[in-house]
């Protein structure tokens, strides 16, 4: 039990000696740079890593504006961390904003009038940092192109955390019946959605990474594997 908490008017923790919520660990922008190694349809790919402390696990949110983009995989070797993204080709060279938040404990001190740690001595609140403000968060449900109310405001700036990235797998017969001889037997294609801001909604639109024949055992089965995603707006005015 905290010995310090203060509400909002939802009854939900924001200050507390027992809870700690997301703040800006790192912030700066990328170069949207292809670096596939395979021809790739309407999508292209780019990794990125930063170095960041321990004691928590970092959560990425990518600046929403016009340019399509999701956040696929994370891959984590000792203290670095590095990200997958997947954007539209027609977007390679744009600057994209990124913000990388984990909680005070693994921020350190920012110095700020009000300081609060828990029962280990761990920094759970400091007011000079700034905090993970989630506006919108979208449950996926469909594989189709849609327009999401996230409620996003005219002069505001906002992220998108991609907590479960959308994709759709697929490892069938070329073509349904696999009629084709071998070695080409199968077809596999993958997809996934990327997003983009239109005012106060999320945009999704479907984006074909690739698709192509390949060889496989005759014994192989058609397998499909797909995700609708789920995802996180977030508020970093002047961060």
């Amino acid at each position: 039990m905290a010995f310090i908490e203060i509400l909002n008017d939802a009854n939900t923790v924001l200050i507390g000696d027992d809870y700690s919520n997301g703040c800006v660990a790192r912030r700066g922008t990328i170069t949207l740079t292809p670096q596939e190694t395979a021809s790739m349809i309407a999508t292209s790919m780019m990794r990125f890593s930063l170095a960041l402390p321990g004691g928590a696990f970092p959560i990425l949110a990518l600046g929403l504006n016009d340019i399509p983009i999701t956040h696929m995989f994370t891959e984590v070797s000792g203290s670095t961390f590095t990200w997958t993204l997947y954007f539209d080709k027609n977007y390679a060279g744009r600057v994209l904003d990124y913000y990388v938040f984990m909680i005070p404990s693994s921020v350190g001190s920012a110095g700020g009038i009000l300081q609060m740690w828990n029962g280990d001595g761990l920094l759970t609140f400091d007011s000079n940092l700034q905090y993970m403000r989630v506006t919108a968060f979208l449950q996926l449900t469909t594989a189709v192109n849609e327009t999401l109310a996230a409620g996003m405001v005219d002069g505001r700036v906002y992220a998108l955390v991609c907590a479960q990235a959308p994709f759709n797998n697929r490892h069938l017969l070329n073509p349904p019946g696999g009629q084709v001889g071998a070695p080409y037997r199968f077809l596999d294609t993958s997809d996934t959605w990327c997003f983009t801001r239109s005012g106060a909604n999320l945009v999704k639109s479907f984006k074909n990474i690739y698709t192509n024949q390949t060889q496989s055992d005759t014994s192989n089965q058609s397998q499909a594997g797909s995700a609708y995603g789920v995802m996180m707006v977030v508020d970093v005015t002047n961060y």
